[in-house]
Parts: C-alpha cells; structure tokens; sequence
C-alpha cells in the first residue's frame, strides 16, 4: 500500500474507504499532527519512520481494516478448433443448452489455466490457447448474475468426450453449429468466431 494515498500527516486524517488507523506510533507516542511531512514507508508488518525523533514506529494495525469491494464473477469460455470443426456442449445443469466448455476462474488460478483446465475436465481435450476472442460483460447476459467471460480460441485433436458440467458434447461443422440454440450470449461468441477467424462470414454460413 501506498501511504501517500490514504494518509494526510498534517491532519492525522485517513481517507474513510482505507479504513481507520490508530492516532498514534507505539515505538515514540508522537502524533501524525507532530509530523513535518508525509510518511513515505511502511513495510509489510506495519512498520514506517516517525520524522520528528528518527525512530521506527510501529502502527497499531488491528484498528485496520480493508474491506474489497463486490465485483463481478470472472468465467471463461473455450471455442475449441478442431480439425475444422469446433465444440460445443450440451450443459447438465442451469443454465440448460448448448454452449462452448467454460467455467470459473478459480482463486489463484490465471484465465488461461482456467479454460484449458476447463475444457479438461468438460471434453477431455488438451488444448492450447491461440488467442482470446473477446471480452463479454453485459450484466444481463447471464441468469446466475453479473458475470464477466472471457472467451478464448484454442486448438485441439481428438474427439471430445463429455464429462464434469456437459452432458454431451458435439465436434461440429460451423453450419451445424450456427443451427444451435446457444445459452446467453454464447450465439454472439459463434458469431463474433466466424466473423472474424473463419473463410466464410456467419450470414453466409447461417
């Protein structure tokens, strides 16, 4: 963190959406009023120089608290290029219909290892990711709620097998798949796919 943001020594104020630090240093008792400038360091464990005596003060830090905000889930998307063909699903569980193979992203994990530990455990591919093909966030788009996904092109062999969320899968032909109906915006992605990454444009195909 830096303290330069959250912290005005001339006023002993901290900014309300950082939370609340104590009026004081334990280590020499002088106030943040008594400071002739801005603090400038503080270390992992709460630790900064105090201006006026040189010495190194420790903040009472349980008086802070940092509290994230509510953001969106984050899920990818897998648009899996197979020997021309591509993948498509048939979802378990709601939303229920055909879909590309996806999920959520889980904590510390990256959305590339997401989507390809994704398409693992929902087809059985070992893919690689060529590319991303686009970002989609509309709030709308999904029943569960606000969730933001991230859709990416890769490319595998093999013949898909449906496990995990799919209860079937599909290796397509694009006319075949532009015949789907596809949950949310999974349309848009096939789409946006031909549009951009195929020989034929999507109205010509559909």
């Amino acid at each position: 963190m830096d303290v330069k943001t959250v912290f005005n020594c001339r006023t002993g104020v901290v900014h309300a959406k950082h939370g609340v630090f104590s009026d004081e240093f334990t280590a020499c008792g002088h106030a943040y009023k008594d400071f002739p400038e801005i603090i400038e360091r503080l270390d992992p464990v709460g630790k900064v120089t105090c201006f006026t005596c040189s010495k190194v003060a420790k903040f009472l830090l349980p008086r802070y608290e940092f509290k994230l905000p509510e953001t969106p889930k984050v899920a990818v998307d897998a648009i899996i290029h197979v020997d021309g063909k591509i993948v498509l699903i048939k979802r378990k569980y709601p939303p229920l219909g055909y879909a590309f193979p996806g999920g959520f992203v889980d904590v510390g994990e990256s959305c590339e290892d997401a989507v390809v530990r994704e398409v693992k455990e929902e087809v059985n591919l070992n893919a690689i990711v060529s590319g991303v093909l686009g970002v989609y966030s509309d709030p709308s788009r999904d029943e569960r709620g606000h969730i933001i996904s991230i859709a990416y092109l890769l490319a595998a062999q093999g013949t898909p097998k449906a496990s995990d969320d799919a209860k079937e899968a599909f290796l397509l032909t694009p006319k075949e798949a532009c015949k789907k109906v596809l949950i949310a915006d999974h349309k848009q992605m096939l789409i946006d796919f031909y549009n951009a990454h195929w020989d034929h444009r999507y109205s010509e195909i559909y």
